[in-house]
């Protein structure tokens, strides 16, 4: 890592430091108050999440970005997903037409095919 993107890193912790302590910390303190009493300041709000059993997240662990993560985290995020429905019929010919089966590659909106050359999609199909 090079200088300048230490210093990336220092102001972006700095940035995010003061975003969560001016605007998420005020109201996550107004709503421990409006539950749980006025007794409720920012330390104790922290504490609270220090000392947390579990932190249920929305993310999905499969597509999220590569990172150390704490064992306390709970992706919950297809806790709401139904029951996969059947493939319409143009695509259950597709794939009932694969001699050696089908994979899906899925780049998701991170990595634009179209701006991916030739040899990588290349790779896919050989």
């Amino acid at each position: 890592m090079g200088f300048w993107e230490r210093v990336y890193n220092v102001v972006a912790f700095i940035v995010i430091s003061s975003f969560a302590e001016t605007v998420t910390m005020p109201v996550t303190v107004q709503l421990l108050r409006k539950y749980f009493g006025p007794g409720i300041d920012s330390t104790y709000a922290l504490n609270v999440a220090a000392q947390s059993t579990f932190l249920l997240t929305n993310g999905n662990e499969f597509i999220d970005f590569p990172r150390p993560i704490n064992s306390k985290l709970v992706y919950v995020s297809d806790i709401g997903i139904g029951k996969p429905q059947p493939l319409n019929e143009e695509f259950q010919n597709l794939m009932d037409s694969a001699k050696g089966g089908v994979m899906l590659v899925s780049m998701g909106s991170i990595a634009t095919s179209s701006r991916m050359p030739k040899s990588i999609k290349n790779a896919f199909v050989s």
